[in-house]
């Protein structure tokens, strides 16, 4: 097992002679982002979908909302024109995308 490193970027060698007492200072490891992102989606893909779990955490999210003022918006069309730009844009780009894939 030593030796060996996993994909949370945790070196698991054994620490060196030189560190050996209470503090030791080691640089720590670059993290292997395309492994830890390949477990996380086969971690969550072997979870099932149960639907009272997202119902509290959606309660437990929606409720602090409330009492802190921000829920519901006071104008709920706040923000609409540049959410509606920004569709806008990300449509175009797609539809450019794909015209440009298909040779047109």
């Amino acid at each position: 097992m030593f030796g060996n490193a996993s994909p949370f970027g945790i070196n698991d060698t054994p620490p060196p002679d030189y560190c050996k007492g209470r503090f030791c200072i080691l640089t720590p490891m670059k993290p292997d982002f395309e492994a830890f992102h390949q477990w996380e989606n086969n971690f969550l893909r072997s979870q099932p979908l149960n639907v009272e779990e997202h119902c509290r955490l959606f309660d437990a999210m929606y409720r602090p909302a409330i009492a802190a003022g921000i829920w519901p918006p006071k104008d709920p069309l706040e923000g609409f024109e540049e959410k509606l730009a920004f569709i806008r844009q990300l449509h175009g780009i797609r539809k450019a995308a794909s015209s440009a894939d298909a040779g047109i």
